[in-house]
């Protein structure tokens, strides 16, 4: 029994022993995490709200409102109808300077009056000046009128016919005799109009610029060395 006794004693002594050591051992403290210190912004003013006008829609008609139809106009024809109007280009209109009047100091050319009441289709010559002065060489001055003459190439310069317009001549040689006989050699081509009248009106043209000099007496004109005044009086 002592035994026992002493075994229990020695068991409290180690019991002891072991709560004293526990006791004098201090667990350290658990570490306590910081909490992070936030400081709080100062409120911002919110901005009121406006007052917002409401729209109220009308109230719904009974009959609902239709898209305007497109009805196409159509004609009994088969060509369409244009509705545009549409202007013409103005042409350009053609003005002749008039031909100036017949002088003593220039060679004259001749034009036609239609319808006068002097030459043989009822028509009259008029001289009209060249713009050559006279040289006094009555070949020189036959050759610039006839040039000159052969020159225009219109139909018509404001009331005066041309019928030359539609002819290319040249002049090739004026040759004066002493007796007044003078020969003029033409050269190109004569296209007559059609009127029976304008061979008559050519001839006029032609043989009174030649025969406006006092010292041609006679006259003989060669176109191509054909007699060319045969040519006139016979064409139609």
């Amino acid at each position: 029994m002592n035994n026992k006794i002493l075994q229990l004693i020695s068991l409290l002594l180690v019991i002891s022993f072991l709560v004293s050591c526990t006791a004098a051992t201090p667990v350290p403290p658990t570490a306590t995490p910081e909490t992070p210190t936030v400081t709080p912004l100062p409120p911002t003013e919110t901005p009121m709200p406006t007052d917002t006008p409401t729209f109220t829609p009308p109230p719904p008609t009974d009959t609902p409102t239709q898209e305007p139809t497109f009805t196409p106009t159509t004609t009994d024809t088969e060509t369409p109808t244009l509705t545009a109007s549409f202007t013409p280009t103005p042409q350009p209109l053609t003005y002749y300077i008039p031909l100036p009047g017949a002088s003593n100091d220039t060679v004259n050319i001749y034009f036609v009056l239609l319808q006068a009441g002097e030459a043989e289709c009822g028509d009259r010559i008029i001289a009209v000046g060249s713009g050559v002065e006279i040289s006094g060489d009555i070949e020189d001055d036959v050759a610039a009128g006839l040039r000159k003459l052969f020159s225009y190439k219109e139909k018509f310069y404001g009331d005066l016919y041309n019928p030359l317009h539609s002819s290319r001549l040249r002049v090739e040689k004026v040759d004066l005799d002493k007796g007044g006989l003078i020969e003029v050699w033409l050269s190109g081509t004569y296209k007559p109009s059609g009127d029976p009248c304008d061979n008559s009106r050519v001839k006029a043209q032609i043989w009174n610029t030649i025969k406006q000099f006092r010292g041609v007496k006679k006259t003989n004109i060669f176109l191509n060395r054909i007699p060319f005044g045969d040519r006139l009086s016979n064409d139609k």
